[in-house]
């Protein structure tokens, strides 16, 4: 992209005046870069996105859009920003705005993971379309040393009856603690290895190849990873944890993004890109 310097030899006179001046290396101008970014998407992600930072209270987060079909990055954006005119200003900055939160920061997924569960439990047999289960605004289990204070696993509201699409639309934490760790006896649930054994089928632990610098990998955990780190056995409130996106769960932004997309997709998962292509 930056093309070439010339060079040039000027001959002067012992006054400082040129006489002389002759080209030994012409320049050469630097290849176009054209990218796949909708400049009025990104114009308009950027600023919908700082307005609803700024009404939370926040500096930091990502927006990301992409196309599933061809890998198309259509935009990008991480908060906060910086003037890459002047990038050694921001290098001892707390917020850290030269960090690519987008490629590089790995997140809890939150209730995005839901269509990827739902998925799984629809593959697996776990439930139908139609099965219902009543959410009461959180899911309670017994406490072993302590009988009278019940483990407690918070919905965000009681939505009542909830199927799977009515689940995935009120985005129901109870529906999927069920199908992810169980429930007394009355739903078997996926469990931790099966789910471990999907997200690694859905590549939750592998770069996605997105042609930018610097991508990192998130982390998927286990039982016997988290025995062997802490000295703890895994429980079914683990399970209910990751169930949901919380826990020890973490991916990227645009891995997430990208596993969600080939779910819309059929299936097919095309590496995301923003080089369309370089023009002489």
């Amino acid at each position: 992209l930056s093309g070439q310097n010339g060079e040039y030899f000027i001959l002067r006179d012992v006054k400082g005046n040129n006489i002389d001046k002759k080209v030994l290396k012409e320049a050469i101008t630097g290849h176009q870069l054209v990218t796949t970014i909708d400049s009025d998407f990104q114009n308009y992600f950027y600023n919908r996105l700082q307005l609803g930072l700024e009404k939370l209270g926040r500096t930091s987060g990502v927006g990301l859009a992409l196309d599933p079909q061809t890998g198309e990055v259509m935009a990008l954006v991480s908060f906060p920003g910086f003037d890459n005119n002047n990038p050694a200003k921001y290098l001892q900055v707390e917020t850290k705005p030269l960090f690519n939160r987008a490629i590089s920061g790995v997140y809890n997924p939150g209730s995005i993971i839901k269509p990827l569960m739902a998925l799984i439990a629809l593959r697996e047999k776990i439930v139908t379309p139609i099965w219902e289960t009543y959410s009461s605004g959180f899911l309670e289990l017994p406490n072993p040393y302590h009988p009278d204070k019940p483990s407690r696993f918070l919905d965000w509201k009681a939505h009542g009856w909830v199927n799977l699409r009515s689940a995935l639309a009120r985005s129901s934490n109870v529906y999927f603690y069920i199908i992810g760790g169980g429930w007394k006896g009355s739903l078997k649930g996926l469990g931790i290895n099966k789910l471990k054994e999907y997200w690694e089928m859905f590549g939750l632990n592998e770069p996605t190849g997105v042609d930018l610098g610097g991508e990192a990998v998130g982390f998927l955990p286990d039982p016997e990873e988290k025995e062997k780190r802490t000295g703890q056995i895994w429980r079914v409130g683990d399970t209910y944890n990751v169930s949901i996106g919380q826990g020890d769960l973490t991916v990227t932004p645009l891995r997430l993004l990208v596993t969600i997309g080939s779910i819309a997709n059929g299936g097919k998962s095309p590496r995301p890109f923003l080089v369309k292509k370089i023009v002489n």
